[in-house]
């Protein structure tokens, strides 16, 4: 459900694109998006385990990813950081408000008392998870600049497909009845839809033109 109703972000970039970028796709990529959000909603109106703070926060996370990917397409475009110097500076903007959740969720205490901070395993696998963290950062920053914030929101809920289908399948919380199935499977094949069009509608390659000297033009491969 959570990989369900992180699809709403799709609709709210869209809506922020239109707003702030003066970006409308064309109709058959808004199709595909209310059919993510489409299926999302069915699966929710049928989910036995509904919380009403589970939902809020899911929202409240789609919200924000929306303003992210956004704002982010349209400081890259302005060119005034750059891919590198945007990622940066998200990241270290970012150290004071986390700082101050943890201190008021009493988490800084769980940090100085975590026994595994001497563990050589801990450690390896603490580190590399900081550098995936960064290589996430980044390639989401280029698929940002090179796409567009639509692109990348939906890229990263296309992802969790995979996770869908294992949580169904596996996991034994799973409660969600032949109507919750059906939404998902509705939002899964509208994910599919949206990266074929996208795909089909990718520009050729422009081939070099060659001028010769009597001016005519000749196209080369």
């Amino acid at each position: 459900m959570l990989t369900a109703l992180r699809r709403f972000s799709i609709l709210m970039t869209m809506g922020l694109e239109f707003y702030l970028l003066g970006v409308r796709p064309e109709l058959a990529v808004q199709l595909s998006v209310y059919g993510m959000v489409l299926g999302a909603i069915v699966a929710a109106c049928a989910d036995p385990s509904f919380d009403l703070m589970g939902y809020t926060m899911v929202f409240t996370n789609d919200l924000f990813t929306a303003a992210n990917g956004v704002y982010s397409k349209q400081k890259l475009e302005a060119r005034d950081l750059g891919k590198n110097g945007l990622a940066f500076y998200n990241a270290l903007f970012m150290i004071a408000p986390l700082s101050l959740v943890a201190w008021w969720l009493g988490h800084w205490n769980l940090v100085y008392e975590f026994a595994g901070w001497s563990d050589g395993r801990f450690q390896f696998h603490f580190l590399t998870s900081c550098a995936m963290g960064t290589v996430l950062m980044y390639t989401t920053m280029l698929c940002t600049q090179h796409n567009s914030a639509l692109v990348t929101t939906v890229i990263g809920c296309i992802k969790n497909i995979a996770i869908t289908y294992y949580g169904m399948w596996f996991n034994s919380d799973f409660q969600g009845g032949p109507l919750v199935v059906v939404g998902l499977h509705i939002s899964i094949f509208a994910s599919c839809w949206f990266a074929y069009l996208k795909f089909k509608s990718k520009p050729s390659a422009t081939l070099p033109v060659a001028v010769h000297q009597n001016g005519n033009r000749v196209v080369t491969a």
